[in-house]
């Protein structure tokens, strides 16, 4: 089976490692897969690569900065003129901005190709647009996508959604619900794992003794605002030692208090994210209640949970129902910072349950979010949509 994946992300950056990540697992199922993104630099010619087995096409693009993620519409044509009458069984276009959608559409009306679409982002409609792209963006460009987000959904054979909440829209857009479904971006779980804590903390330089919390990427300006005043709290009341470590987090203020420090660690590539995340004893995940937040499925969760750490996180998302059903970690009552500060220290009193519930997170890691899982259930899909 031949299949080609469309995003709208430059190469390198955002969800593309994990999207790269799922392409390898359906190559491992003998699934050949094509994967189409935006260059970081080009301006007018298409270039070619190839990573993990997989062929990987950079489209160029006429804009720049945060623009260059998806609206320009000289992008979507070279995208379509690349793809001329190449053949594929399926086209799979994750998310449905411009650069994405277009061609996608050009191959399922053109050549008759299946369309599988994928919503992994709510960007218009109360969604991400204004706080990743700006006020002025999302007041202009950012409106016309915003409704093309949903204007193509029913268009597709078959869809996927990374949330229960996108999943609602979607069926209450009209969608049959049989058609739809729900996987969260996972992790490869064979070549990452829990690591020894008090060996990453010798190879890293951190202290042995101290309570260790650990948060990866960015941060939304509200999300940033949840976690920074949470922590300020928790540092307020809890008496021991306690690093945070802070990994491809771009600005990090530091804490009033002596025996709280906060870490800041430049970006870094899967395999050293997970040694911080061995050196850690739990693992953060602040998302404050918001439309955008209730749709969204954060990636750094898999990865997460595959490194056998429990998770601090909000009532935001799935995270409520996967609580209530796996012993994955502390939930906050509330998005607020009084409420994440108290399942924070919540669960650094709590330290004789960390081992038992890091090994339910690498399981649920294991059963649920594997790669090699959600690729066969991307195969099964493929081939329905094909029917």
């Amino acid at each position: 089976m031949k299949v080609l994946q469309l995003i709208h992300n430059q190469h390198g950056t955002g969800p593309y490692p994990k999207v790269l990540e799922q392409a390898a697992a359906l190559q491992e199922l003998g699934v050949e897969v094509t994967l189409l993104c935006t260059s970081p630099t080009a301006r007018l010619g298409i270039a070619e690569t190839e990573e993990r087995g997989v062929r990987v096409v950079l489209a160029p693009d006429l804009l720049w900065g945060r623009l260059r993620q998806g609206a320009d519409l000289w992008n979507a044509w070279r995208r379509t003129r690349y793809l001329g009458r190449r053949p594929f069984d399926v086209v799979h276009a994750i998310d449905a901005r411009p650069v994405v959608i277009l061609p996608a559409l050009w191959c399922k009306w053109r050549l008759g190709t299946p369309l599988v679409l994928s919503w992994w982002d709510l960007f218009g409609d109360g969604g991400t647009a204004q706080e990743r792209s700006g006020v002025l963006y999302a007041r202009t460009l950012g409106v016309l996508e915003g409704r093309w987000e949903q204007l193509f959904r029913l268009r597709a054979d078959r869809a996927t959604v990374i949330s229960s909440d996108l999943r609602r829209r979607l069926v209450a857009m009209g969608y049959p619900p049989e058609r739809i479904l729900l996987q969260r971006v996972g992790c490869d779980t064979r070549a990452y794992g829990p690591g020894d804590r008090m060996a990453a903390r010798r190879a890293l330089g951190l202290p042995s003794d101290a309570a260790m919390l650990c948060y990866v990427g960015a941060l939304l300006p509200a999300d940033g605002r949840l976690l920074m005043e949470s922590l300020a709290r928790v540092a307020e009341r809890y008496p021991g030692d306690l690093v945070v470590l802070m990994i491809g987090t771009p600005v990090v203020p530091q804490l009033a208090a002596s025996h709280t420090r906060l870490v800041r660690v430049e970006r870094q590539p899967l395999e050293m994210v997970y040694r911080y995340l061995a050196a850690a004893d739990l693992c953060l995940l602040p998302l404050c209640e918001s439309v955008a937040n209730r749709a969204r499925w954060p990636s750094k969760a898999a990865d997460y949970f595959n490194a056998g750490r429990p998770v601090i996180a909000t009532k935001v998302s799935d995270f409520e129902e996967l609580y209530a059903q796996y012993p994955l970690g502390y939930l906050a009552q509330e998005s607020t910072p009084a409420a994440y500060a108290d399942a924070i220290l919540r669960a650094l009193h709590s330290r004789t349950e960390w081992e038992t519930m890091g090994r339910a997170c690498r399981r649920f890691a294991e059963q649920r979010l594997d790669t090699r899982v959600l690729a066969k259930e991307l195969v099964a899909l493929y081939e329905d949509a094909r029917q």
